[in-house]
């Protein structure tokens, strides 16, 4: 990714972060709907759930040009969701819920240039992601 499409994204984020708490709960609220077999997964309430969540991407995004920050952090947060009983499965539908919530969040800011851009940081986070899974489960 270059410095330019890292700044698009951290330049998007910025419309989210004002309203992190918002978005953190319409997350949630849609990945239920779409794949309501992951509920049970989420022991603590889904405002504090979607808040950490939050926070996390927030630091990930921030930290984007230092990748090597950013896919420990994603490390870091496989390692916790394993523990949750996430499976590696259940990755591509958090990506579309994702890329669903930014595209409500930002609303007319959003491109098609963005969704791409953001597709690509997260399948990149996710296979990170899944590689730690595997790590941990065998």
């Amino acid at each position: 990714m270059t410095r330019e499409e890292i700044k698009m994204i951290q330049k998007s984020w910025l419309r989210v972060i004002d309203k992190m708490d918002e978005a953190g709960l319409l997350f949630y609220r849609r990945l239920f709907d779409v794949e309501p077999k992951v509920r049970p997964l989420f022991k603590i309430d889904i405002e504090k759930q979607g808040r950490k969540l939050m926070d996390v991407l927030n630091w990930i995004v921030l930290n984007l040009q230092d990748i090597d920050a950013a896919l420990d952090a994603a490390r870091e947060l496989a390692r916790r969701h394993v523990k949750y009983g996430v499976k590696a499965e259940h990755y591509p539908v958090v990506g579309h819920t994702l890329i669903w919530t930014l595209r409500k969040m930002i609303g007319s800011e959003w491109t098609k240039q963005l969704e791409q851009l953001w597709t690509q940081a997260y399948e990149a986070l996710a296979q990170v992601m899944i590689e730690e899974h595997h790590h941990h489960h065998h």
